[in-house]
């Protein structure tokens, strides 16, 4: 990770052991973004598992349906057709997805709640984990190693964007005038939070 933080130039002026708690502090962030990003789509396998699933076995049997009410046709046209053994076939077809679909979603809605039982218990997530990361990134470069207000904006979208899979636009320098450097986002989400923190004291 150090190697990472290295290559988007967010070590600069830190100390040894500040590295090693940056290095470590990245590695729980995108840590918790996977969680995060994983225990989401699980709520929404869950949550949709009966009627998107359902929907596409019932797509399925629909085609075989439309493709048995052209049996008959077919077996006035070509010679030698077999139409009750299509029929037939055709029909166990139909059972045996029918009845392979039903056993998988009531193993689908039985396995998907009680990994997200377990995910969410390993992994509670009330908020955004980008609005997490940014306070915990903005805190220590501005609080616990003293750096400037739009410097820490900076070395934050920095990490954001390269390792925890932001888009968060940025500016490191216009020509010297360190007015212009920083990031309105990252200002605008340390604002919320603090502010959401003063309204919930």
């Amino acid at each position: 990770m150090k190697s990472k933080l290295e290559k988007i130039s967010v070590l600069e002026g830190l100390s040894e052991r500040k590295r090693v708690e940056l290095a470590s502090l990245v590695h729980d962030l995108r840590s918790r973004r996977f969680l995060h990003k994983t225990a989401s789509l699980v709520s929404k396998v869950a949550d949709g598992a009966h009627q998107n699933h359902e929907s596409d076995f019932e797509k399925i049997l629909g085609q075989l349906d439309s493709l048995a009410a052209t049996i008959p046709l077919v077996g006035r046209t070509s010679e030698g057709f077999n139409r009750p053994g299509w029929e037939r076939n055709l029909t166990k077809l139909r059972k045996d997805i029918q009845r392979a679909s039903t056993r998988w979603l009531k193993l689908l809605r039985r396995l998907i709640p009680q990994y997200k039982k377990w995910l969410l218990a390993i992994h509670p997530q009330p908020f955004d984990p980008e609005i997490d990361s940014t306070i915990r990134l903005h805190k220590f470069f501005r609080n616990d190693c003293g750096l400037p207000a739009k410097e820490t904006e900076v070395r934050v979208a920095k990490i954001g964007n390269s390792i925890l899979g932001w888009k968060v636009p940025f500016r490191e320098r216009y020509e010297g005038d360190e007015r212009w450097k920083g990031s309105t986002t990252i200002r605008q989400r340390v604002a919320r939070s603090a502010k959401r923190k003063k309204l919930e004291s």
